[in-house]
């Protein structure tokens, strides 16, 4: 094989020396030996193509975090979740829910609360995320702040510029927040 470059290296949550690597159109390896010189990495002939990859929360039965991926599989680009350390993947999004990509955040991250919640960033939408796998109830941030459920606060932030300590404060009409 090639050789590829990344940002993209993430440690498995409870699993030392287990780190995967989203290689791009290199696709995906990874290693149960950590990272040092020389350590070996095992490529997933399954995964073609790969930009992001993340972990949630282990589904149940399974003895791995769920591994979610920005990436082609099959000759199809999209958002996959595997339940069985890459053996098989499954499709999540669908061809109306791809958002542009994972755009600069390159992220997929699922909720290592809950089972089937994975959080992408997206190209100029902000951040969705997907519930269950299923697309019906996947949603960006800025439809969630549409909803006229939400309170919307006034949010303040300063000194700016920011020298050595950032101070938030949130308020709306009958509460006053200070995070210092």
């Amino acid at each position: 094989g090639g050789t590829y470059g990344t940002v993209h290296v993430r440690a498995v949550p409870g699993f030392t020396g287990h780190v995967w690597v989203a290689l791009y159109g290199g696709g995906l390896a990874y290693t149960t030996n950590g990272i040092s010189s020389g350590t070996a990495f095992t490529k997933l002939s399954n995964v073609s193509a790969c930009s992001a990859v993340g972990f949630g929360a282990t589904a149940s039965g399974a003895n791995y975090p769920t591994i979610y991926i920005w990436g082609t599989v099959n000759g199809v680009e999209g958002v996959y979740r595997s339940v069985n350390r890459g053996s098989s993947w499954t499709r999540i999004n669908d061809n109306d829910h791809e958002w542009g990509g994972p755009g600069n955040g390159q992220f997929v991250i699922g909720d290592m609360n809950t089972y089937g919640r994975v959080y992408i960033s997206t190209a100029g939408r902000g951040s969705a995320y997907i519930e269950s796998g299923s697309v019906s109830s996947a949603r960006t941030a800025s439809s969630i702040l549409e909803e006229p459920a939400v309170t919307k606060s006034k949010v303040s932030a300063y000194p700016n510029p920011v020298t050595d300590m950032l101070k938030v404060q949130l308020t709306d009409d009958q509460k006053e927040s200070r995070i210092f």
